[in-house]
């Protein structure tokens, strides 16, 4: 009566998360990557790219009160981080980013939200393919 719900699941893959060793916390941190970093933009975001030398890839968010209370930027940073997530693999290791929020980017859907990025990621050069 009951199947075993296992049994049609493929094999587990990589676990992909978001650890604190991923992102940019510092202050100084954000300071140098908006100093020394190559900018790239559209309509809904701006992003600072600099190589690292620590050969991982670093994430930092600047979503502004321009955005909208503190709903709204949560829910901006979440479609950020989520996209960012599960492009790791694509993106190449050793850089950190930084991703500023235009107020646009309040109505994007979860989707026109990754494939902005994924954009300016690929015009900086930084995807491992071209996807």
């Amino acid at each position: 009566m009951y199947e075993d719900r296992n049994s049609n699941l493929s094999p587990p893959k990589q676990r992909l998360g978001f650890p604190d060793s991923l992102r940019l916390t510092k202050k100084r941190e954000f300071e140098k990557v908006y100093k020394n970093g190559r900018r790239y933009w559209n309509k809904t975001f701006v992003i600072y790219i600099m190589p690292n030398k620590i050969n991982i890839t670093r994430l930092g968010l600047t979503v502004s009160k321009k955005v909208g209370k503190s709903v709204k930027r949560n829910r901006v940073k979440r479609l950020i981080r989520e996209s960012f997530r599960l492009s790791q693999e694509q993106i190449m290791p050793g850089y950190d980013i930084v991703v500023v929020a235009q107020p646009s980017a309040y109505g994007l859907k979860y989707q026109q939200a990754r494939l902005e990025l994924l954009a300016l990621w690929r015009r900086a050069g930084i995807l491992i393919r071209n996807s």
